[in-house]
């Protein structure tokens, strides 16, 4: 899947979900709604899987970044608090593709290796717990907040514990291309 498309099929899916919550709460456009919310769903998902069988970490990031940053325009002025979480997110993917830039430089990497404290929370595995790593615990933190809403729609739990499973898939992919770029596999 080439990356324009991923970033359309996404944009389409969170618009189509955003549809169908308004359509929802509109009277007389419950049914239109919520079909819209369900084909929204869907093609997320689908997105999100396609993004996580291709096994190229940037894609599967830049999936996820982009649900955010869609979701984040789309947001209402009367929510500050969920708009700062989407901000705080965005901001901490941006540190993870920076550090993806940096492991694919081998030398570069192995300097990162040797700055980072040997201790238990500053290493993943073994590995440094780089801004990558950072980036995936704090969001999967803030989707698995999410799901401790009472009243979520089934739809919504389904798609955010994809969203958290499809992150720590590509935590396990970045560990791999960690080690090989440490033991200079």
């Amino acid at each position: 899947m080439e990356k324009s498309g991923l970033l359309n099929r996404m944009a389409a899916a969170v618009d189509t979900i955003n549809e169908g919550r308004r359509g929802i709460a509109t009277p007389g456009g419950a049914e239109n709604g919520r079909v819209n919310f369900e084909k929204g769903h869907a093609i997320a998902r689908q997105t999100f899987q396609e993004a996580l069988v291709s096994g190229d970490i940037e894609l599967i990031l830049l999936a996820e970044y982009f649900f955010v940053a869609k979701e984040l325009a789309d947001s209402e002025d009367d929510e500050p608090e969920g708009k700062a979480s989407a901000e705080a997110a965005l901001q901490s993917f941006d540190d993870a593709f920076l550090a993806l830039k940096v492991v694919d430089d081998p030398a570069a990497y192995r300097g990162v290796e040797m700055a980072f404290p040997h201790r238990g929370q500053w290493r993943y595995k073994g590995l440094p717990r780089d801004a990558f790593h950072v980036a995936c615990f704090a969001h999967k933190t803030r989707l698995k907040n999410g799901l401790s809403r009472l009243g979520l729609p089934k739809l919504d739990r389904e798609l955010t514990k994809a969203r958290i499973a499809a992150l720590g898939a590509t935590q396990q992919v970045y560990c791999a291309k960690q080690h090989a770029v440490l033991r200079g596999a």
